[in-house]
């Protein structure tokens, strides 16, 4: 089983958005357990952000981005208007 497809499986998340997560966790550099760890490392924050901006673009809810990040939906729309304001 892939990384895609086990993050999908737990997550309870289309493959398109555990694809999504997989590939930002890989451009951070960092594991996906890693990625999806409570708190908040600084260096995976705009990692988060681009993440939440491209998902919503893709058309995924605040809830199944939240479960694919392991946080809140609230947490995501929070990243998102951070990753918008930062990124355009």
């Amino acid at each position: 089983m892939t990384e895609t497809e086990r993050l999908a499986h737990i997550a309870d998340v289309p493959p398109d958005l555990a694809a999504l997560v997989v590939l930002q966790a890989n451009r951070a550099d960092v594991s996906l357990r890693e990625f999806r760890r409570p708190g908040r490392p600084k260096n995976l924050t705009p990692h988060k952000q681009r993440l939440a901006v491209i998902a919503r673009e893709h058309g995924f809810s605040w809830w199944q981005i939240g479960r694919a990040l392991n946080r809140d939906h609230s947490t995501v729309i929070h990243a998102y208007r951070k990753g918008i304001a930062a990124h355009g």
